[in-house]
């Protein structure tokens, strides 16, 4: 992975990983929140179909 990659893919990750570990959460951050869940399970599918 590109160093740039990486570095996105750790402030991603962060960002990802705040939303989660709370319950108190504006709408704006919970609809924030489903919608980062569903970018990860669409592309863990992705890449389990391109194997």
């Amino acid at each position: 992975m590109k160093e740039q990659d990486t570095k996105k893919f750790d402030e991603f990750r962060e960002m990802f990983s705040r939303y989660m570990e709370t319950d108190e959460l504006t709408e704006q951050e919970f609809e924030l929140r489903c919608n980062m869940i569903n970018f990860v399970k669409s592309a863990c599918i992705q890449t389990l179909v391109s194997y």
